[in-house]
């Protein structure tokens, strides 16, 4: 029984915090975008040199609220400049989708390219480690020898290998 009124509390609780949330969110958008228009108002009383120092100087977030302010109110003075604004829109969503994918070409080309030197390095460890091998292999058949020798009563001679 606790647990389905510890449920039925949160679900009112968030459902109250749901439904005050977007009026106050409405409000600030509101007074955001008032504030964007009038930041809109001053950039384009700026002649152009002014306007493109002003627009470097600003972080992208603002820039694309002002552009979009600035959009909107040269859309409902002439409906036709959507098209162009729209167009415009669609070509940096290209520009930036082809950028994407170039990085990701160059990107796929460096995990080629550390493949390739992995199993290179990987390929060097195996031929290294078979020599190794063989030689401790072959160095065992001669102590073999020598421990026969030994065994025999043959004087065994160091020849310095």
């Amino acid at each position: 029984m606790s647990r389905i009124l510890k449920l039925f509390c949160i679900l009112v609780l968030a459902g109250a915090s749901v439904k005050a949330q977007p009026i106050d969110r409405q409000q600030s958008l509101l007074e955001e975008a008032k504030l964007y228009d009038a930041k809109a108002d001053e950039l384009m009383k700026l002649n152009f040199t002014e306007q493109k120092e002003a627009i470097s100087a600003m972080p992208i977030n603002e820039a694309i609220a002002i552009k979009d302010a600035a959009v909107r109110r040269l859309t409902k003075s002439n409906i036709e400049a959507n098209t162009v604004f729209y167009l415009y829109d669609h070509l940096a969503a290209l520009q930036a989708n082809d950028l994407a994918e170039k990085r990701l070409e160059r990107l796929m080309a460096v995990f080629i390219i550390t493949l390739l030197l992995f199993g290179g390095y990987l390929i060097y460890l195996m031929i290294s480690q078979n020599r190794a091998v063989r030689q401790l292999m072959l160095n065992q058949s001669q102590n073999q020898e020598v421990k026969k020798q030994v065994e025999k009563g043959q004087p065994v001679i160091y020849r310095g290998e």
